[in-house]
């Protein structure tokens, strides 16, 4: 019912390419308070390396399994410092009482499975020693039915299948109503004080944005306004990863996990082919991570992109030993030593460029990209079987190397 304003902005020379067009969009973005002016903080020389831990799962009849344990995470903990490992993002999943679901930090609502408050007490207090952070995997909008959620504009109830890996699985949850976010959050915040971590990973307000015409009408653009000042109070008290990462919460992000590196709608084709648009708006504001390598068929290949795109390094794993049930790539023990190697050539091709801006990305000729950031650092990644020499530079087979 009110007025719509198009602001047109036409770009010419240089910067008429994706790359231009991403500078022009974070300015903007910027300037009307989507994105943060800050940057990202560098408190240590090393990257750190996202990792996703899995605690449990509930399988189809309700039985929740243990898969990683407090003291399981503490001798990974230990074994990722030990193989050289210096800064670790920990972002613990499934360790509320029915898993990946629920909102509520409150120790007693940890699966007992897991340990007992000594054995989280001794895993945070290693983390803390080592200057590692850890992210407690939480959802504020989503749960497993009794109470009545939110419902469309036809009045009925919206629901989301979600997929579980653990083992391969889907669950039909519901989405809360908008009205009751508030006080879920006011919920979180109390709760938290019970129990010592560093900070949020939000999964679903992270992921989804939906109408709500159960309470007082909320629109989707009511929705997004309602999550992002409630996002912004559980930001003051602690650090915030955001998975996938909605663009209203990321001002308020420090880490994005999971963030997307490949074509979405399409297969890449020579007329369909991916490009670091959104990690050139979010390169040197915010951290960003995307699937762990380990999870790819492809695990060398899907490194290279993540160092083509500029994320810090990331694994997806569980601890307890391998079953049957479950996908032999994310036991930890199957490629540790092959993630580690993967952490260690990021970090020296990556360790001098967190807070810097990305400004352009080139395909130098089929396999071959060069990634520019505004410190006049470049980083050449080869996807092909041969060196390759560019402007000079020589790039090993399936490589990468970075120049000053």
């Amino acid at each position: 019912t009110s007025s719509i304003r198009l602001c047109y902005r036409f770009l010419s020379g240089k910067s008429a390419t994706y790359s231009g067009m991403a500078t022009a969009c974070r300015e903007n973005l910027i300037r009307n308070s989507v994105l943060s002016t800050k940057s990202v903080e560098v408190t240590s020389e090393y990257i750190p390396m996202v990792v996703s831990l899995q605690g449990g799962y509930i399988d189809a009849d309700g039985k929740y399994h243990s898969l990683s344990d407090y003291k399981q995470a503490l001798s990974l903990m230990t074994l990722l410092k030990a193989k050289g490992v210096n800064n670790v993002y920990l972002r613990y999943n499934g360790i509320y009482s029915n898993a990946n679901n629920g909102s509520h930090s409150d120790f007693d609502s940890f699966k007992k499975s897991l340990g007992n408050k000594s054995a989280f007490k001794d895993l945070y207090s290693y983390l803390g020693s080592q200057k590692f952070s850890l992210f407690i995997d939480t959802d504020i909008l989503t749960y497993n039915g009794g109470i009545s959620g939110a419902l469309s504009i036809n009045k009925q109830a919206i629901k989301n299948d979600t997929v579980y890996p653990f083992p391969y699985s889907t669950a039909s949850q519901t989405f809360l109503k908008m009205s009751q976010v508030e006080s879920t959050v006011e919920g979180l915040l109390a709760d938290s004080e019970k129990v010592s971590f560093d900070g949020y990973c939000l999964n679903d307000a992270a992921k989804y944005i939906y109408s709500d015409y159960s309470v007082n009408s909320y629109s989707r653009s009511l929705a997004k306004s309602e999550l992002s000042a409630e996002v912004s109070v559980l930001s003051t008290s602690k650090l915030l990863m955001v998975d996938t990462g909605n663009f209203y919460l990321l001002k308020n992000a420090d880490v994005v996990s999971d963030i997307p590196v490949s074509t979405m709608a399409y297969d890449e084709s020579n007329a369909y082919e991916s490009i670091p648009f959104v990690q050139m708006l979010l390169h040197g504001i915010v951290e960003y991570s995307t699937t762990g390598a380990n999870t790819s068929d492809d695990p060398k290949a899907m490194f290279l992109k993540s160092v083509e795109y500029g994320c810090i390094p990331s694994a997806d794993w569980y601890c307890s030993a391998y079953d049957k049930n479950l996908d032999a790539k994310y036991y930890y023990d199957n490629n540790i030593n092959d993630m580690v190697s993967y952490y260690t050539k990021a970090n020296e091709s990556l360790s001098e460029l967190r807070d810097a801006r990305m400004t352009s990305h080139t395909k130098i000729q089929d396999g071959i990209y060069c990634t520019e950031y505004d410190n006049s650092i470049k980083v050449y990644v080869n996807y092909t079987n041969e060196s390759i020499t560019v402007h000079g530079v020589i790039i090993g087979a399936m490589d990468c190397i970075t120049i000053s």
